[in-house]
């Protein structure tokens, strides 16, 4: 289900669609790769414009997610982009020592509406074993000074879930390979387990007349090499 016919200015957002395959196989091209060091459930890498999507292609899917907002979500509003997006990779399941989901957080704590992540799935995204993320719908209200949830936050959380005050839903990578969502709302990505790398283009958008987020999360990838993951 998309929830963007809940207002134009992006509240609460979450909706899926697919990105051409024309740029998601020109992404599929220029992944970064990340090395045997690399075993958490997730790594964010910042995008390298000249190494990685060069600044065209992101240029092309970001023109592509604000056509989808305008004729498909119903908002009028001009979006604007984070410099070059980012990559948010996951291990191998020979690599990945993670035994659990990683930390329920959100990627702002901006209290105003108008702040947007979208996410591009790469890989067999189809299979059973990609790494799958949770969104908790209507959480973008729920402790908004908060980015991670633990302990006594995340119990508070889950029992709001329990009492359907939030609703905990998977992304539909299996139908659609991109999900844009109200970037206050609270997710997680599940461990993956398959025998490739799976990787996610992500990239931050905003209102126009909002001020710019900072980046609070970035991997220094020192071993990394370009690759081409399946599309």
């Amino acid at each position: 289900m998309n929830y963007c016919i809940k207002t134009i200015t992006g509240d609460g957002l979450i909706t899926h669609f697919n990105i051409s395959d024309e740029s998601i196989n020109e992404l599929s091209k220029r992944v970064p790769i990340i090395g045997e060091s690399y075993r958490g459930v997730r790594h964010v890498i910042t995008n390298d414009v000249n190494k990685y999507a060069r600044k065209e292609l992101f240029h092309e899917i970001v023109n592509e997610i604000n056509i989808h907002l305008k004729y498909d979500c119903n908002i009028d509003d001009e979006f604007k982009s984070s410099e070059n997006g980012n990559w948010v990779v996951a291990p191998t399941s020979t690599r990945c020592k993670a035994r659990s989901s990683g930390d329920v957080h959100r990627d702002t704590t901006q209290k105003c509406p108008g702040y947007l992540t979208a996410l591009i799935f790469l890989g067999k995204r189809k299979e059973e074993h990609y790494g799958d993320i949770t969104i908790y719908a209507n959480s973008q209200e729920m402790k908004p000074q908060l980015v991670i949830f633990k302990g006594n936050d995340k119990t508070t959380l889950n029992r709001a879930a329990y009492n359907g005050i939030v609703t905990k839903t998977q992304v539909k990578r299996v139908e659609f390979n991109c999900i844009v969502f109200d970037s206050r709302l609270l997710h997680f990505s599940h461990v993956h387990t398959q025998h490739c790398q799976r990787s996610v283009f992500a990239i931050q958008l905003r209102r126009k007349n909002l001020a710019k987020l900072k980046q609070s999360e970035i991997t220094k990838l020192e071993e990394g090499v370009v690759g081409q993951i399946e599309s």
